[in-house]
């Protein structure tokens, strides 16, 4: 029972995190439009590796990271100017070139496993994300994290974040099918446009939260 709720918790967290529009997301339709849905997969995996990583180190390393503000904080930072650089590469690249079809080149070194990889790498929010879903998960009890559970846990985050994604590839396509010379017209733009709000609403949320 407790393994079944870890993994149905850590599933619930990470599917409705994964489903909003972001960067990630896009570029996994990208892939889908001009590679197929084994492509997507393939990106996802990468994806989902990294992810795994992160999580472990938010939880085995949740005492030191709290102490530690400035990593957070570090974190944080380095995220939102990350956001801003693709957008500005994205934004300069559409407006440099003119398709109809995929707008950008997002396979990197030519693996789109890497792919993966490289762009959830480089996201370091998802650190103090998770670092604070562990603890209020941890502290209230939700979930136990000793021995196997763990397992249950991590399984469930992983199985999340690759529905939602699939599923946000595949809802996406139907809107774009159905609605396809409106959505041709701008879908360019929407990327580098989704990467530079992002950027900005976070940048927001930090000055807020930690420069108050």
């Amino acid at each position: 029972m407790i393994a079944l709720k870890n993994l149905l918790i850590g599933f619930s967290i990470s599917f409705i995190g994964t489903i909003p529009l972001g960067y990630l997301n896009l570029i996994a339709f990208e892939i889908y439009k001009k590679y197929g849905f084994d492509s997507v997969l393939l990106y996802i995996l990468g994806i989902v590796l990294v992810e795994f990583i992160y999580i472990n180190i938010s939880v085995y390393f949740i005492k030191h990271l709290l102490k530690n503000k400035k990593l957070i904080q570090g974190f944080k930072i380095f995220s939102i100017l990350f956001l801003y650089l693709l957008g500005f590469i994205f934004l300069f690249q559409n407006t440099q070139f003119e398709t109809k079809t995929v707008s950008l080149n997002v396979i990197i070194f030519n693996s789109i496993f890497f792919t993966g990889v490289f762009l959830n790498a480089m996201n370091f929010v998802q650190i103090p994300f998770w670092l604070g879903w562990n603890i209020y998960l941890i502290n209230s009890n939700s979930i136990k994290i000793n021995s196997y559970l763990k397992i249950f846990y991590f399984s469930g985050i992983v199985l999340g974040t690759s529905l939602g994604m699939i599923c946000f590839v595949l809802f996406f396509n139907l809107l774009f099918v159905k609605f396809n010379s409106i959505l041709n017209s701008i879908y360019s733009f929407i990327l580098p446009t989704t990467l530079l709000v992002l950027g900005t609403l976070q940048l927001i949320k930090y000055y807020k939260n930690d420069k108050k």
